[in-house]
């Protein structure tokens, strides 16, 4: 079995070091120390466990994991006031085999205010800047089965720094949020 631990990623000039190993034994694969904006974090879910896990989605061939802020006024993690989809189904599902890589689509426009599209808005109800510290969650199954997503367990990123530039914003801005 091919270790993630073992794998030393180079981005621009900085080293960055593996993702740390998490309980559940699955690894974030391509994720940066700092970005300038979400629509550039790009990132894989690699499964070092030794029976595939199940990611419950509604993009075809994609899951989607959300972004959390770390808020420090209450020293808490805090989902965007979007939070995650409850309604995901139980009948589809992207299933990760041991040792293979799975593209992870990051469900960023959730991060944003609804009363202010320029801060993210926690689910606390308080805006924040879009710069800060955060971190990427995703639910995930051991069986292909199950009946309630809310119970689920997540899997969490190492976190990361976000420095938002307004120019990305406007750069990247299709006409979406």
């Amino acid at each position: 079995m091919t270790s993630c631990r073992s794998v030393q990623y180079q981005i621009g000039s900085v080293q960055l070091p593996p993702t740390p190993a998490t309980p559940d034994k699955l690894y974030w694969k391509g994720l940066r120390s700092t970005y300038t904006h979400f629509s550039q974090i790009k990132v894989e879910l690699l499964n070092e466990r030794e029976n595939s896990v199940f990611l419950p989605h509604h993009i075809p061939q994609y899951s989607e994991a959300h972004l959390e802020r770390f808020n420090e006024t209450t020293k808490q993690w805090e989902l965007g006031e979007n939070g995650m989809n409850a309604c995901v189904s139980h009948e589809r599902f992207i299933e990760i085999k041991p040792d293979k890589p799975q593209e992870i689509v990051v469900d960023w426009y959730k991060a944003f205010s609804y009363r202010d599209r320029t801060k993210f808005g926690g689910s606390t109800g308080e805006v924040q800047p879009l710069s800060g510290t955060y971190r990427l969650t995703l639910k995930y199954s051991t069986t292909p089965e199950w009946k309630d997503a809310k119970k689920l367990p997540q899997t969490k990123s190492p976190e990361f720094k976000v420095n938002w530039n307004e120019q990305e914003l406007v750069k990247n801005d299709k006409g979406g949020c």
